[in-house]
């Protein structure tokens, strides 16, 4: 049986932590195919994130420079450990596609900072409305930091 949970928050001005959080992040343009399918594969792995990876390079590399898109790769030191991508496409509503860290930056506050960090570029491009979607598949966490930094439970979709 796998249950799927729909969220969603409001962004506005007094809803936005102060953020002071200093991320080494590069942006979607300056990314290549290859180092978004190997974060996409490091973080989706383990709960069987598949549909990127049947994508070409031409298709990865259009998706990066995409206007309605915001992708994110987090680095430490020289290692890609986590990663979201938004999808803009809506006026003033965004959902957030994909969200998540390798297994090894879990549990180190990475997932709070870089939840931070999207919430504040869908605000800067007009987001006031942001969701995000996950299940009983997906890591048992996941869950519990979207509610943490303020998303709300819209409906959920169990099946067998």
């Amino acid at each position: 049986m796998k249950t799927t949970y729909f969220l969603s928050m409001h962004i506005g001005e007094a809803a936005l932590r102060s953020w002071v959080h200093s991320l080494d992040l590069t942006t979607g343009p300056e990314l290549d195919p290859e180092r978004y399918l190997n974060i996409y594969r490091r973080v989706g792995a383990p709960w069987g994130w598949r549909s990127r990876l049947s994508w070409t390079t031409d298709e990865i590399a259009t998706l990066l420079t995409r206007d309605d898109r915001e992708v994110c790769v987090l680095h430490e030191a020289t290692s890609d450990i986590g990663f979201y991508e938004i999808d803009l496409g809506a006026e003033r509503e965004a959902e957030i596609l994909y969200f998540g860290l390798i297994p090894t930056a879990v549990g180190r506050g990475y997932g709070f900072v870089l939840m931070d960090d999207a919430i504040h570029r869908a605000y800067a491009r007009g987001v006031r409305l942001l969701r995000i979607k996950t299940s009983t598949t997906d890591h048992p966490n996941a869950l519990r930091l979207y509610h943490k930094v303020g998303f709300r439970l819209c409906y959920s979709v169990t099946v067998d």
